[in-house]
């Protein structure tokens, strides 16, 4: 009997064969819910192997992508090559001498130039005060 708080005014009572029939029933589901946990698991399992299948099938277009990017890799590390390649030859002698000889010539050139700009641009002021002294009347105050 269980206890409770409110009395049971009908009581059932069991016999053998009842009992050994409710305990049947109770096995029975109790083997059906673990066959509906190892079909729950083996769907889960089929999941899990498509989901690692898709992964392989990325990864394997993902190998494509990966000579792509070695391939860029590669053109990279040539670029840095020459240029290293190219800063090693500016540090010769010869190489200095010239790019020193290139750049005074250009600063050269610069200089002339503002020179030249500066002198215009004197001329232009001196035409304009000529020019413009000559109009300009006495005002009597």
């Amino acid at each position: 009997m269980v206890p409770s708080e409110k009395p049971n005014y009908y009581p059932i009572v069991l016999t053998t064969d009842r009992m050994t029939e409710l305990e049947e029933q109770a096995r029975k589901k109790t083997f059906k819910d673990v066959i509906k946990e190892r079909e729950k698991l083996t769907e889960e399992s089929r999941k899990r192997k498509e989901k690692f299948k898709e992964i392989d099938e990325r990864s394997a277009n993902s190998s494509k992508k990966m000579s792509q990017f070695e391939e860029e890799a590669k053109e990279k590390a040539n670029y840095l090559l020459q240029r290293a390649w190219e800063l090693r030859m500016e540090q010769e002698d010869d190489v200095k001498a010239a790019n020193s000889l290139i750049l005074k010539t250009k600063c050269q050139a610069i200089r002339d130039a503002q020179l030249a700009e500066k002198q215009i641009v004197r001329m232009k002021l001196e035409e304009d005060d000529m020019v413009g002294s000559s109009h300009l009347w006495p005002i009597p105050i």
